[in-house]
This record gives structure tokens, sequence and C-alpha cells, in this order.
């Protein structure tokens, strides 16, 4: 039985909630506030404590149950239902006041409602939303002229997600090997990945996973 500590604002009381684990579940150890917590990528019951209604979370305890209900329980949440953003803070559904250090999934890191981004979104989606790769769109296109002239690339691959990139990663070598060492019986086909480390969900990340 793991405790996981949680604090919503510098002054409130901190929340302990009880994660319950499978004999299957594999979990990955990370600081919080420097504790050791556990939390895991597969199938994690979260238990609201009877004091969020006291700590006025009442509606947080209502969003999370019912996410518990409707939504697969593949992640392992932390406690706290976001609810609106500006810059570098976020506020939760009782208008707690966060200070954002987690730059979204891996690259969302221009903060919340920037003018200039909220601008371009609002532009871009008011003249063309999304259109599928086997068309040519010009942002994609300047898009990848700039990253071109600003990295070491010749050529860029824009993906969906990080696991998609991961995928891309593991073709990449896989070809790059068998291109410049045609003749070799046994090409390098071993990948080094780090412990508790996590790549996606693809079955090409997963083999990478700890």
């Amino acid at each position: 039985m793991a405790s996981l500590r949680v604090s919503p604002n510098p002054i409130s009381q901190p929340l302990n909630l009880r994660r319950r684990f499978g004999p299957s579940s594999h979990g990955r150890v990370q600081l919080i506030n420097g504790r050791r917590a556990v939390t895991a990528c597969l199938s994690v019951d979260v238990e609201v404590p009877d004091t969020a209604s006291k700590l006025g979370l009442a509606k947080s305890r209502e969003v999370i149950e019912t996410e518990a209900k409707v939504v697969v329980q593949t992640y392992a949440r932390t406690p706290v239902v976001l609810a609106s953003g500006k810059g570098c803070k976020l506020y939760d559904a009782e208008g707690r006041e966060y200070l954002d250090l987690t730059s979204g999934i891996a690259v969302n890191a221009l903060g919340h409602g920037d003018e200039d981004w909220l601008k371009a979104v609002v532009e871009q989606a008011s003249t063309l939303t999304h259109v599928s790769n086997v068309y040519y769109s010009i942002p994609q296109v300047e898009l990848a002229k700039h990253l071109v002239a600003s990295s070491f690339a010749d050529r860029v691959f824009f993906t969906n997600s990080g696991t998609e990139a991961n995928e891309a990663a593991i073709k990449f070598a896989r070809k790059f090997q068998r291109h410049t060492n045609p003749d070799a019986k046994e090409p390098a086909t071993s990948f080094i990945s780090f412990t508790n480390s996590f790549h996606g969900r693809t079955m090409g990340a997963l083999a990478l996973t700890s």
C-alpha cells in the first residue's frame, strides 16, 4: 500500500490517497514534495478520502468519481481537477491556484491562454482546420522549412504523439542499419532504454519500456 501526498495549495492540509496495485502491476518511483510515491501506467484505483469534502473539494471529488466510472483507468492521475489556466498559473474546480511546472505533455510549454498563440490558433482554425497528409498544406511546409533551418535535420517527420515519434525512431534506426550494413548477416537490432522509462503504448514503444 503506497501513499501519495498532494497539497491543493501551500497552506491547505495535505491529502492522503491510497493506491491499490494488482499483483501484475508495475510501478514507477517518483518524488513528490521530496517523498517517494508510486504511480503506475495501468489500471489503478484511486480512493478520494472523506476529508476532500471538508477541504471544499466536493466538485473535484464528484469529477474524480465520475471519471472512474466512464473513463478506462489507464493513467494514475494526481487528484487535482484543473479547470482553467493563464500563463504559468492553473486553477482547479474550486478556484485554487497552482504553478504549472510540468509543461503539459512533453512539448506543450507555451503556457495557458498566450495571446499570440491564441490569435494564431483562431486565425488558422477559421481558415483551414485539419486535412490529411494525403494532401499538401502551406502551414505544414512553412513549419518544416523553419525547423530544418534551425536544426541539424535536412527533413522533418510530423507525428501526432510522442509514441509515434518513438516508433519512427525505431524504424529509422533499423533502416539505417540495413542501409549501412547491407551485407551483414546479423545487423544490429538492439536498443537501449532507461530503467523506469516510458515511451508510449504502441507495441514497438512498449517493447522499450522497462
